[in-house]
């Protein structure tokens, strides 16, 4: 039983029986699922390589303002230890002045 015939050159013609044909059909749907997965595979490349170009300007992003707040933050501790140096040098400072002055005003 022949199901199928092709063209091989002008003058002869291949014939297949019915279970070549099947098997032939089957590896062919075999191809179109290998070609799906593999088209699949590269727009999922593609979709991944994307993520990781945007993931790494995030990183940028944040290494950058990690950066900006590290040098607010070291502001904010010299300030810090300013006010604290200020603090324990003023405070007996300002004792001793309003004692003299206290000493002078009642003289």
């Amino acid at each position: 039983m022949t199901v199928f015939t092709q063209n091989i050159s002008k003058d002869s013609v291949k014939c297949f029986t019915y279970e070549q044909t099947r098997q032939i059909i089957k590896d062919l749907k075999k191809g179109e699922i290998c070609d799906s997965i593999s088209q699949t595979q590269g727009l999922q490349i593609l979709n991944f390589t994307k993520i990781i170009k945007n993931d790494e300007e995030v990183i940028l992003l944040n290494n950058e303002k990690i950066v900006r707040q590290e040098k607010e933050l070291n502001t904010l501790n010299r300030k810090f230890k300013f006010s604290k140096m200020t603090s324990k040098i003023g405070l007996p400072t300002v004792l001793i002045g309003g004692f003299f002055v206290g000493y002078l005003l009642k003289k």
